[in-house]
């Protein structure tokens, strides 16, 4: 799945004109196969403003659900007339602020059954297919070409539970302290310098 073609832009726009604070950008916004839904999904992602100039810092990122709301270019009439989340721009000047960490912000847009999609897993019997499906597809597809394509945060992770075991893990802070972190994440992956994926 990594070895995916790059679909996303990297171009760049640096807003400042006359002195304006710089904004992020929109670099991508389009509609992208997923081979496990069999349909395309529209996808918006936007760069925070210091994405450009710096290449060697890494992003958390924030994947967001209804994307066809959340950025200020879906208008004042978007949400059923509530108008846009404006998550762009409360993003950007939050950071600006000092009041949060920069990040890169992911949105997909609905489907036509989007309950179905969000709802989470429900008893057996009750169609649990488009939520798996898009679950899927977050996991599969879409994350795996955000994590190639952008600059996307590294970290450890201590959980008490064993490397693989599924399900919510707990912190573990002796793991921590002895720094035997159970996951080391690089650029969005477990295991992204492993195997056929190893610098050499």
């Amino acid at each position: 799945m990594r070895n995916v073609i790059s679909f996303f832009g990297l171009a760049v726009l640096l807003a400042g004109a006359w002195g304006a604070p710089c904004q992020g950008q929109i670099v991508f916004e389009g509609k992208v196969w997923s081979e496990i839904l069999q349909t395309n999904r529209m996808v918006r992602v936007w760069l925070p403003p210091s994405y450009a100039s710096s290449p060697e810092r890494r992003y958390p990122v924030l994947y967001v659900h209804d994307g066809q709301n959340a950025f200020s270019s879906a208008g004042p009439h978007a949400a059923f007339g509530w108008g846009s989340w404006d998550l762009d721009g409360v993003a950007g000047r939050l950071a600006r602020e000092g009041k949060m960490e920069e990040v890169l912000l992911v949105a997909i847009d609905c489907a036509a059954h989007r309950y179905r999609e969000y709802r989470g897993l429900v008893p057996p019997g009750a169609g649990n297919a488009e939520y798996a499906g898009y679950r899927e597809f977050l996991i599969r597809e879409l994350k795996p070409r955000v994590d190639k394509e952008y600059y996307v945060m590294q970290g450890d992770f201590y959980t008490q539970g064993a490397y693989g075991e599924p399900g919510l893990q707990p912190f573990d802070p002796n793991k921590a302290t002895d720094e035997r972190a159970t996951y080391v994440v690089f650029n969005g992956s477990v295991g992204a310098l492993v195997g056929d994926r190893a610098i050499t």
